[in-house]
């Protein structure tokens, strides 16, 4: 589908799903391993002049599914404690149920 933008530039995306882009998952605190480990594969795709290459788009269902697994809380859990996260920050994401105490 080709969205209009509000000049000359173009987009076109390749899903009618909502989804999360690369940065969008990382702003939720997945790594690149952990993408390439645990989503594999995107869902769409979406072309802008305005970026120059091509943005890959992960299914919100899928990545909110996957987020619940306790095999993805063991790895965001790794992953937090490695990245040296302050207590307080790892206190609200145990209390939010992102990440799980016994691998801190």
């Amino acid at each position: 589908m080709v969205l209009p933008t509000g000049n000359r530039s173009y987009k076109l995306v390749f899903t009618d799903k909502e989804s999360f882009s690369r940065k969008d998952l990382y702003e939720r605190l997945w790594t690149k391993k952990m993408i390439d480990d645990f989503l594999v594969e995107h869902d769409g795709v979406e072309f802008s002049n305005d970026i120059g290459w091509p943005r890959y788009l992960y299914n919100v269902d899928r990545v909110l599914k996957i987020e619940k697994s306790p095999d993805f809380k063991k790895a965001m859990t790794i992953s937090v404690k490695r990245r040296g996260f302050s207590e307080q920050d790892i206190g609200q994401m145990l209390k939010d149920d992102r990440i799980v105490k016994e691998y801190l």
